[in-house]
C-alpha cells in the first residue's frame, strides 16, 4: 500500500494495513520492543490497522485506522509527546490523541494537524520553533497552538517539515529568491499576482535567515509572510 522512509529506517504498509520494517533500530524507532542496531531483513511489525506512518529523526509515528496515534524512537526533547523525555522509547506507545489528520516532523519537534484543523505540537523549543510565544524547552506534552483553521495543509506542512536544517539566502525583495530546505526542496518567490498569504510557523536557527524574512533573530510567535507565488520542487 505504501513505503515510508525515515533517516535510516523503512516501513512497508501492506494492503491489509499490517506493517513490515527494516533498517536502523538503535533507538527503537522500528517499534519492535528492542533496540538492536540494524535489522537487515524485512521483519513483521506487531502493529495492525495502520493507516499511515510518519518518520522523523530516529522516531516514528503510526496513525491508526481509527485516527489514534502510536509512537516510538528517539525522545530526548519530548518530541514524541508522551509527557516525558525518557529516551529511547522502544515499544510503539499510545499517544493521548484522536482524530489526527496529519503529523509533521522537524528535527527534534513535532506538529499534529487535527481533523478539525487545530494544530498541536511538542518537542524542542529553544528557538521558539513551536510558535507558542515562548522559548521554554522541552515541551514534552502535546500542546495546542494558539491559532485555528489551517486551510492549506500541503503548503503549511511543506514549510514546517525541513526548515530546521535550512541555510537559505535571505529574501530582500528582489524579483526571484530561492532557498534550499535541507537540500531537499526549493522555494521560489516571485512578484507575480495574485498574492498568496502564507501562514508560516516560527522556526529555529533564524539567526541564519531560515525564515527568509530578511531578519537574523528568533521569532517565537507565528507570523505571516507575504509570498506572491510559491513552487515546491
Amino acid at each position: 500500500k505504501n513505503i515510508v522512509c525515515g533517516a535510516q529506517h523503512t516501513f512497508f504498509i501492506m494492503d491489509d494495513r499490517s506493517v513490515k520494517c527494516c533498517g536502523a533500530n538503535g533507538y527503537g524507532q522500528l517499534g519492535l520492543g528492542h533496540g538492536g542496531n540494524f535489522i537487515s531483513t524485512v521483519t513483521d511489525s506487531p502493529l495492525s490497522n495502520v493507516e499511515n506512518i510518519v518518520c522523523g529523526y530516529y522516531r516514528t509515528f503510526f496513525i491508526m485506522k481509527d485516527g489514534s496515534v502510536k509512537c516510538c524512537g528517539y525522545n530526548s526533547h519530548g518530541q514524541l509527546g508522551l509527557g516525558h523525555t525518557n529516551n529511547p522509547v522502544r515499544m510503539a506507545t499510545d499517544l493521548p490523541l484522536s482524530s489526527v489528520g496529519e503529523i509533521v516532523c522537524g528535527f527534534f519537534y513535532t506538529f499534529f494537524i487535527m481533523d478539525n484543523r487545530r494544530v498541536k505540537c511538542c518537542g524542542e523549543n529553544f528557538y521558539g520553533q513551536l510558535g507558542l510565544g515562548h522559548k521554554t524547552t522541552p515541551v514534552s506534552t502535546v500542546t495546542d497552538l494558539p491559532f485555528t483553521d489551517i486551510n492549506d495543509f500541503n503548503h503549511w506542512t511543506n514549510v514546517v517539515a525541513y526548515v530546521y536544517d535550512t541555510n537559505p539566502q535571505i529574501i530582500t525583495g528582489s524579483p526571484i529568491n530561492t532557498f534550499n530546505r535541507s537540500g531537499i526542496n526549493q522555494m521560489t518567490v516571485t512578484d507575480s499576482t495574485p498574492e498568496a498569504r502564507l501562514l508560516m510557523n516560527t522556526m529555529n536557527m533564524t539567526d541564519e535567515g531560515a525564515l527568509g524574512r530578511g531578519k537574523l533573530w528568533s521569532v517565537p510567535i507565528p507570523s505571516h509572510m507575504r509570498i506572491t507565488s510559491m513552487e515546491v520542487r
